[in-house]
């Protein structure tokens, strides 16, 4: 099953009873249907049509065209498909059984005009356009079970602007790559532009650097004339052609003997390392068309390096310092919180040894008996005999919570005292806590330490 794109060009159809043109690339040669003979034409020699056959187009409801319209063709599998821009409709034609149908069930949206459309794995999809005064970015793709244009999603820095001017899907690297264009509706003074790429694979968008803008049309070039051929942007020039390599950075200018190969209004296909051009003259009565074919490796090995196409992002931006500065205070975060959470188990699990005191707990109470009995201490007091006074407040009261009921649980189980340590009123300020070893077990709980 042939997945690749083989074919992708642009017409432009005068009427609603405009015919359908299209290369075929199995044998190379122009194609036509034919609306008002319904005939399938083929350009069997160059400027020498003749009749292939009648095709059934009984189906079609004529009076749902637009009066002009410009369409984009596709071939795949064989088959070929019709696009009209900014409507939606999709015809395809088998031209075996020379039968042309409309496949989709949408409806005149008129948003998407100058979208960038292609064919990836036999799926059409379309990115971005212009419509109702305004640009969009919005990326979709052709159900061919729903007969629908269903919402793709993707993901990064998206730009605000597609179009099919400066655009392109390479299959090698299964990406794209665009250049995000001036608005069109806007006022503002442009001095660069953005260029992205977008990996399919992963539905993720990638700004990769800036292009001069100044310096694009001091070279005279013209966006919208760009030419996008063997993963290759042209630009035809007065001088020659100015072709950039998107995927390797690079400029080249073109000074072979073919510097008219390229020029707005051809069709251009590819298959292979050949590049081929096809010139419909609509100037004069007989119609003369032109054809010609150039190796891309030719084209390149006749061309100069001048320089890299868009200029890198910084390495150091203001929003990656803010990317950094929030990574590092999460990371500092966790490093406090582990901490805590680590010397918080430490305790636990000698508060929990069964029948025995802590070594903190013994090493406490030995402070403790240094004063007289009924001696109150303050919150402060019992709290830098503990060891706690150099933690963070709420610490301090969760440890020395701990610690006192650990002390009151090992005597109340083990020598039936209820509480060894009381906590009472302040004599100073009710509002605060002072802490006694109980008077009444005093004496006792000192000689079962042996202090």
């Amino acid at each position: 099953m042939l997945k690749a794109i083989t074919c992708c060009l642009l017409l432009i159809g005068p009427t609603a009873w405009a015919d359908f043109e299209f290369i075929n690339s199995a044998n190379l040669k122009m194609e036509r249907i034919e609306f008002k003979s319904r005939n399938h034409w083929q350009e069997r020699y160059l400027n020498q049509w003749e009749i292939l056959g009648k095709v059934d187009i009984h189906t079609i409801d004529f009076s749902k065209l637009p009066p002009k319209y410009k369409y984009q063709t596709f071939e795949s599998k064989g088959l070929f498909y019709f696009v009209l821009i900014g409507t939606g409709q999709v015809y395809e034609f088998n031209p075996d059984e020379r039968v042309l149908k409309r496949i989709d069930k949408t409806f005149h949206s008129g948003f998407n005009f100058g979208a960038f459309q292609f064919v990836r794995n036999d799926t059409i999809f379309s990115s971005g356009g212009m419509g109702f005064w305004h640009y969009n970015n919005i990326q979709t793709f052709f159900d061919f079970q729903t007969k629908e244009w269903e919402l793709l999603k993707s993901k990064g820095e998206i730009p605000k602007r597609i179009y099919t001017d400066f655009a392109g899907y390479s299959k090698r690297e299964d990406k794209l790559y665009m250049l995000e264009i001036p608005d069109a509706f806007s006022n503002e003074s442009t001095r660069e532009l953005s260029f992205f790429t977008c990996n399919l694979k992963t539905k993720t968008w990638e700004k990769l650097g800036e292009v001069d803008y100044d310096d694009f049309k001091s070279r005279n070039l013209k966006i919208a004339e760009a030419i996008w051929i063997k993963d290759l942007f042209v630009i035809p020039m007065a001088s020659g052609n100015f072709i950039i390599d998107p995927v390797h950075n690079k400029c080249y200018e073109y000074d072979g003997l073919k510097s008219s190969f390229f020029n707005p209004g051809f069709r251009y296909f590819e298959k292979g390392n050949m590049i081929y051009c096809y010139k419909k003259d609509f100037t004069n009565n007989f119609n003369q068309n032109y054809s010609d074919s150039l190796d891309v490796r030719v084209l390149l090995s006749q061309s100069k390096e001048i320089g890299p196409f868009y200029h890198l992002l910084p390495s150091f931006t203001w929003q990656k310092l803010g990317y950094w500065g929030l990574m590092g205070l999460i990371m500092v975060s966790f490093f406090f919180n582990f901490n805590y959470w680590y010397n918080w188990r430490q305790l636990k699990s000698k508060l929990a040894m069964s029948g025995v005191l802590s070594s903190e707990a013994l090493d406490f109470l030995e402070k403790c008996f240094t004063y007289e009995v009924n001696h109150h201490f303050s919150t402060l007091e019992i709290t830098k005999l503990m060891g706690f006074d150099n933690q963070a407040y709420d610490t301090q009261r969760q440890y020395r919570s701990k610690l006192i009921n650990h002390i009151n649980d090992h005597f109340n189980n083990n020598y039936n005292i209820p509480v060894a340590i009381i906590r009472i009123s302040s004599n100073s300020d009710k509002r605060f806590v002072d802490y006694v070893i109980s008077p009444h077990y005093f004496k006792r709980v000192k000689e079962l330490l042996n202090m």
